[in-house]
């Protein structure tokens, strides 16, 4: 008899292994500072070039009414929260990092938006201070979240209407293939994806829609920026990556076109799940 999966247990494990894997690649525990400070700039770039053909941002754009309300988990700079003010009566927009919580401000002025709440704390640890919406967002917010179940479980509990989550299909570095395992003696563990998620949904009774689209595929400016992100994927501190022999183990998987390095495209798989509220 096949034994059925446990997919909270199964996510708690991913995180919290993948966690422990970098500390002790790293050698040190992970820092209690803001990790996301020096990624502000990046997010703020997403956030100013967001697409209006992006899958999820086009998802979004389509459902929302405007006399919505609308609760952003895991908000970041306000990569979806800024452009979709205009169309909805309020957002609240969550985010556990002080820099990201900033700049979002700084977003919310520089558009002279008034129906922007910004709520700095983490998910489902604020949940009991914010009201439910009508339509509840989350985008790439839930890989760090080791209790998957109360995460989840809150957020249809604030679901008045739709929920919409999106998360990457592969996960993060599958991309460097036995790079792990030849410089670490061990393949890296893998974050939780959008198979996991649906896996965890259905522990908790929750069947969402599903569709599979092309995510945000990122570029690196040089074959060193790449290294350097290689770099960090496997846990190696700024001053002691091996970054000439990563330069030359990546270079196979990125194309150069304008002047950009591209990685192949199927890693940039997300899926898009969706369920109404009952």
């Amino acid at each position: 008899m096949i034994e059925p999966i446990d997919w909270l247990g199964r996510w708690r494990a991913l995180v919290v292994g993948r966690q422990e894997q970098a500390e002790r690649w790293r050698g040190s525990p992970a820092r209690e500072e803001d990790c996301w400070a020096s990624t502000v700039g990046r997010f703020r770039e997403l956030t100013a070039t967001l697409r209006e053909d992006e899958p999820f941002w086009a998802t979004v754009r389509s459902v929302v009414r405007p006399d919505d309300t609308v609760l952003d988990i895991g908000a970041g700079a306000g990569r979806y929260s800024l452009p979709l003010a205009p169309l909805v009566r309020r957002i609240v927009a969550l985010d556990p990092s002080p820099a990201m919580c900033q700049a979002l401000e700084e977003g919310i002025a520089e558009r002279r938006l008034t129906n922007v709440q910004v709520v700095h704390g983490r998910w489902p640890d604020r949940a009991a201070q914010i009201e439910p919406a009508d339509v509840v967002i989350c985008a790439h917010a839930m890989y760090w979240s080791a209790e998957i179940g109360p995460f989840l479980r809150a957020l249809a509990d604030h679901t008045r209407r739709l929920a919409l989550l999106t998360l990457r299909v592969y996960s993060v570095d599958a991309w460097l293939g036995d790079l792990a395992r030849r410089l670490r003696g061990e393949p890296r563990i893998p974050e939780p994806v959008a198979l996991d998620l649906i896996g965890a949904l259905s522990t908790l009774d929750l069947w969402p829609d599903v569709r599979i689209v092309p995510g945000y595929l990122r570029s690196y400016a040089s074959l060193d920026e790449l290294a350097a992100h290689a770099a960090t994927l496997l846990a190696f501190p700024p001053d002691d990556a091996p970054l000439d022999f990563l330069r030359e183990a990546v270079r196979p998987y990125a194309s150069e076109r304008d002047g950009r390095f591209w990685l192949d495209s199927r890693w940039r798989l997300t899926a898009i799940l969706s369920w109404q509220a009952t």
